[in-house]
């Protein structure tokens, strides 16, 4: 049976519930989020792009292997978030959906994330979770780079990025 977090879809606007529930969270908890300065790794999806539609202040980042930290390639800026290039109190809102688990540092990203969010800031974001299943680690950092301990999974990238 299909996860319906990911195929439940609205037969209006073609979302998912998880991005339903980001946006669920920022109009109830944040009801002038389209006033704020928000940035949202990774972006994708409908709730990303009512994001980038209604905020004026939204600054979407993916991750590019090769790619300067901070430059745009391709019309998306490139962000690292164990290494943001953002000055301290940036944002009052980060978005991340279903990031968190494909970071090897997390508590290196938290930080970060910590660092950017202006005082009285928050983080919103989702993490996969499906009871039953232990977490798996697919790679690890090493001093020579990434060493995969399982076979990489397709990754869905940004728009033109490989």
């Amino acid at each position: 049976m299909p996860a319906l977090r990911e195929h439940y879809r609205c037969v209006r606007c073609d979302s998912i519930p998880r991005w339903r529930a980001v946006i669920h969270v920022l109009n109830l908890c944040y009801p002038a989020w389209r006033d704020l300065s928000i940035f949202e790794s990774s972006p994708g999806g409908t709730g990303s792009e009512k994001l980038k539609r209604e905020c004026a202040r939204y600054i979407p980042s993916h991750f590019g292997p090769g790619i300067e930290l901070g430059a745009v390639f391709q019309g998306i800026r490139c962000e690292d978030l164990t290494r943001l290039t953002f000055p301290d109190d940036s944002f009052d809102l980060v978005v991340t959906q279903d990031v968190f688990e494909h970071v090897l540092q997390p508590d290196r990203a938290f930080s970060e994330v910590a660092r950017v969010l202006r005082p009285g800031g928050s983080h919103v974001f989702t993490v996969r979770f499906v009871q039953g299943h232990a977490t798996f680690v697919r790679a690890e950092m090493t001093p020579v780079g990434l060493h995969y301990l399982a076979p990489p999974t397709l990754r869905r990238v940004a728009k033109g990025w490989a």
